[in-house]
């Protein structure tokens, strides 16, 4: 009698691999992290301003960025922002975080055009209704963002341009379109209310911002289905939602 020796099974060998490529994705992941940080942080401090964080996120402090873990000179080291993402997988997997790299990576190379991060002006509310030049740009944007021509927006489709932030101001405005597409007529509404929110110079930024992302081949815009909002929770910040309510409960002018 000779004993047979048996190799690994195939089923076996299939999670091995599986197991393997994870953990290179993970590394490489890690590494996309670190690298991007010490490319925002030119100056070799150690550490990066969250004015910075809200400029490669067309100005929107009231997202993800509020969430960073920043000392009292409201700057986040490489830990905090390593952190950052370990939470953000966590709550929105993997792919989030893929797709939130991919974003600021792309926005950092755009501000470098300039010479240097150019930090988003001051937010200074005004509730007038929009100029005409500012209806005009409202309405190219959206021809931007609807690709396939179906002269309605949905959640994801804006979202898309944005780093699918659904608790930052895009997210959290678009709740009061609940359950229904975004013709254009409810698109120009919520700039208006972004103007309100935000006041003319950031409302520029953001929608420079919006129309540099939509303009991009590589940003994936979905088409249009039924439109449904679900307000998710914060990474680690309970304020988060305070401020989602804050700003859900906001109609702003019609």
């Amino acid at each position: 009698y000779q004993r047979r020796v048996r190799g690994p099974s195939p089923s076996h060998l299939t999670r091995r691999r599986a197991m393997e490529s994870a953990h290179s994705a993970d590394e490489l992941r890690e590494r996309r992290i670190y690298d991007l940080f010490c490319r925002i942080d030119s100056c070799k401090s150690g550490s990066i301003s969250v004015g910075q964080l809200a400029a490669l996120h067309g100005g929107d402090h009231m997202g993800w960025v509020a969430d960073l873990n920043c000392d009292a000179e409201g700057r986040v080291s490489q830990r905090g922002w390593s952190d950052f993402f370990c939470d953000l997988g966590r709550h929105h997997g993997p792919e989030q975080v893929d797709m939130m790299l991919e974003y600021l990576s792309k926005n950092f190379e755009w501000v470098q055009d300039c010479g240097t991060i150019k930090f988003p002006p001051e937010s200074c509310p005004d509730h007038t209704p929009l100029t005409k030049s500012e209806h005009q740009q409202a309405v190219h944007i959206f021809g931007k963002i609807d690709r396939t021509s179906q002269q309605r927006l949905d959640q994801e489709q804006i979202l898309a341009v944005h780093a699918n932030d659904r608790i930052g101001l895009i997210g959290v405005l678009m709740a009061r379109h609940c359950n229904q597409a975004m013709p254009l007529e409810e698109w120009v509404d919520l700039v208006t209310i972004f103007k309100a929110k935000l006041g003319p110079e950031l409302l520029t930024f953001l929608r420079t911002h919006l129309a540099r992302n939509a303009d991009d081949p590589k940003t994936v815009v979905p088409e249009p289905k039924r439109f449904v909002v679900q307000l998710e929770g914060s990474l680690s910040s309970p304020q988060s939602d305070h401020r989602c309510a804050a700003l859900q409960n906001h109609t702003g002018p019609k």
